[in-house]
């Protein structure tokens, strides 16, 4: 009795499986197709539409970033640059105070004034002998000027020994100038 129980529902299952065979089959290439154009429509919405949106976008983020980088270039780098020179200056007071200060305590201010000035004597030493030195090396120790008038010419006489007497200055009649050599 057990058997005649098991045969209907097995035949059961079996007549259900095979009408589900049936039923996979008749729809197998509906779903196929189903899934080809979907398939298709995707591959499409992916080459016209999403791709060239991905890189409209790529090219509007970069523009972007760089808009981004150039504003804050030119406002950062000048802001930076007034910070540092602020600071720069303020750690130049700091310096000075506090030299002032430990040279107030060791009594130190008057040597590095003698130092400063001994340091610049040096330098101007060293400078003044740069420039002989140079004047040497480009032949300006020779003189090489020549008066335009040339040396006066000895009087040439036959009638014998020319004297030594001293020449007569020339007298001015003007009594504004003062008398005796004009180039004096």
């Amino acid at each position: 009795m057990t058997s005649s129980k098991t045969t209907p529902i097995a035949e059961t299952a079996t007549d259900l499986r095979d009408q589900a065979a049936d039923y996979v089959e008749t729809l197998k290439p509906h779903v196929i197709a189903a899934l080809t154009s979907a398939l298709e429509n995707v591959e499409e919405f992916v080459e016209s539409t999403a791709r060239p949106a991905l890189a409209d976008a790529g090219v509007k983020a970069r523009e972007a970033a760089l808009e981004a980088g150039e504003q804050a270039k030119s406002k950062g780098l000048p802001l930076m640059a007034t910070g540092a020179s602020y600071v720069a200056d303020k750690a130049d007071e700091a310096k000075k105070f506090a030299t002032d200060k430990a040279d107030e305590l060791t009594g130190r201010k008057k040597a590095r004034r003698r130092r400063r000035l001994l340091t610049f004597l040096g330098l101007a030493a060293a400078a003044g002998v740069a420039a002989v030195i140079a004047k040497k090396a480009t032949g300006g120790g020779q003189d090489t000027w020549q008066s335009a008038v040339g040396p006066t010419p000895s009087p040439v006489m036959n009638d014998g020994p020319v004297s030594d007497d001293a020449v007569a200055e020339p007298e001015f009649t003007d009594d504004t100038k003062p008398a005796g050599d004009p180039l004096t």
